[in-house]
């Protein structure tokens, strides 16, 4: 082996152990990913793709992220929107047109795998790309106006209402979404049967709840969070495997429904093509850990209701989660018959 790469490795392993040590100073981890990086790599910008618009929430983490990976890189990350057909675009790209270099990462949520197992065609799956550092996840609630009919009532007489005055109690949805398919869950596990309301977001439905038009609106965090906190809307129910940090006291829908496989989260995390070279595969891992890890990141996407969690800290955490999650997905597709 050269001695370069021996050098470069045993940098990029030192660098992987002290992301577990609180005590790095910014200074010494730039000198441990500098020390680290691949013979001649990077030599240009790093692009980050993101599968939807500029100004908005895929656009707004990427940016974060971006800004992050230069603070400790100290190379440029420029993000690229390549939007169209709700993700289509670009996540196909990513899958069959990026190229393996090491300077092509993208920014990828769920919908990565729900479009490419729903719309794919069989010419494109999310299991082209290697999944690379988990980002943050941001879950689907339902909320109630503290005006409204279900001022102060938990979720699990929400759904007793719904269950002993059948289609007496509104709840907004979005289409062929994961709001919808929640609604399909509970109702299944439940026996309860709701009317849904349908909305292009979240935004319009929420005003529709405190309107008096809708009993309940699913809503993202930082929609409704000003809301919150003027008293005005709560949470009764959290779509993520556990509950938020930032909602402690809101239950998930699984503990309420006694269920384990109402999970509808952005889920975001950066992947790379398929064939990348191993040595730049792992600097990028590295370089991208240790952006994730600084405690101002994790601030920046709390303000943007997002959660970042650093259990899931190696790629092959990531991909493991990733399938899983895919997985479950797919099997719900096919229970109900949108997957043949």
């Amino acid at each position: 082996m050269p001695a370069f790469h021996a050098r470069a490795i045993l940098a990029l392993f030192a660098l992987l152990f002290s992301l577990s040590a609180a005590a790095q100073s910014l200074s010494e981890l730039k000198a441990r990913l500098r020390d680290a990086r691949p013979d001649g790599y990077p030599s240009r910008s790093i692009e980050l793709l993101v599968a939807y618009p500029a100004g908005g929430g895929m656009d707004a983490n990427a940016r974060i992220l971006a800004k992050y990976f230069e603070k400790y890189t100290e190379l440029p990350m420029v993000v690229v929107n390549r939007a169209g057909a709700a993700g289509i675009i670009g996540e196909s790209y990513m899958a069959t047109q990026a190229k393996p270099d090491g300077y092509t990462a993208g920014l990828m949520a769920s919908n990565f795998w729900s479009n490419s197992i729903l719309r794919g065609e069989g010419k494109w799956s999310y299991r082209d790309t290697d999944p690379l550092a988990f980002v943050n996840s941001d879950p689907p609630t339902w909320v109630v106006s503290t005006e409204g009919r279900f001022k102060g009532v938990p979720l699990k007489d929400i759904i007793a209402e719904a269950r002993a005055r059948p289609a007496s109690v509104r709840v907004a949805a979005s289409g062929s979404t994961a709001t919808a398919f929640i609604l399909e869950q509970i109702e299944a596990a439940t026996g309860a049967k709701f009317v849904p309301v349908l909305y292009q977001g979240d935004r319009q439905a929420i005003t529709d709840l405190m309107g008096g038009h809708i009993d309940v609106s699913y809503g993202y965090f930082a929609t409704y969070r000003a809301l919150m906190e003027s008293g005005k809307v709560a949470p009764v129910g959290v779509a993520s495997p556990e509950r938020m940090p930032l909602l402690p006291a809101t239950p998930s829908f699984n503990e309420v429904v006694g269920s384990h496989d109402i999970v509808w989260d952005a889920f975001r995390f950066v992947v790379v093509p398929k064939g990348l070279d191993p040595a730049r595969k792992r600097w990028l891992e590295a370089a991208f850990n240790t952006a994730l890890s600084d405690p101002d990141i994790a601030a920046e996407f709390a303000a943007l209701g997002a959660t970042v969690d650093r259990r899931l800290a190696s790629a092959a955490q990531v991909a493991e989660e990733v399938e899983r999650r895919a997985t479950r997905e797919r099997n719900y597709y096919l229970k109900t018959g949108r997957l043949k």
